[in-house]
């Protein structure tokens, strides 16, 4: 049976093989020469200057739309922005700042005040102070189980912890 499959093999091989010499040697005449010739032609290359805001608007309004409102956002603050620092040069406006307690922490044995500072430009600060600690309106005179004691300016004022209560600073 091994004899039969081997010499089948074989035979498979050599017509295999002779048909390959007859497709390449016999017939490579015939299909180099029935090839037509066509003429290439070639043309020079030019380049075009890509106009990148005009394909965005074309492709991506959904992204230039976005990007207006961010522009006009930031135009309205630089805007809002100038005409505080105006104000606040003319003496007409008082900068109010609110700090208000969120957490007592304590760590190695030193407890710590977390105050929510919201500056006059609205933006909030989170400031982690321990006892005698200065920050931009006050000083943390001392610091309680469930209270703060903030030092404005000779004033002492106390911060509870668990109720929505904070000072305003003016000026």
């Amino acid at each position: 049976m091994d004899k039969k499959m081997l010499i089948i093999g074989a035979l498979f091989a050599t017509v295999f093989v002779v048909f390959d010499l007859f497709n390449r040697i016999l017939l490579f005449d015939i299909n180099v020469n029935s090839r037509q010739q066509e003429e290439i032609t070639l043309t020079a290359f030019e380049r075009q200057k890509i106009n990148g805001e005009k394909f965005i608007v074309q492709n991506f309004s959904i992204l230039n739309d976005k990007a207006e409102q961010e522009k006009a956002l930031r135009k309205k603050q630089a805007l809002k922005d100038t005409q505080v620092k105006q104000q606040v040069k003319a003496g007409k406006v008082d900068i109010i700042r609110v700090a208000k307690l969120v957490g007592i922490i304590t760590t190695n044995g030193e407890k710590q005040a977390v105050l929510e500072y919201k500056n006059n430009r609205g933006k909030k600060v989170m400031l982690t102070l321990q006892t005698g600690q200065v920050f931009a309106d006050g000083k943390v005179s001392s610091i309680g189980a469930d209270f703060v004691e903030i030092d404005v300016k000779g004033d002492k004022q106390k911060l509870p912890l668990f109720k929505n209560k904070d000072i305003k600073f003016q000026g």
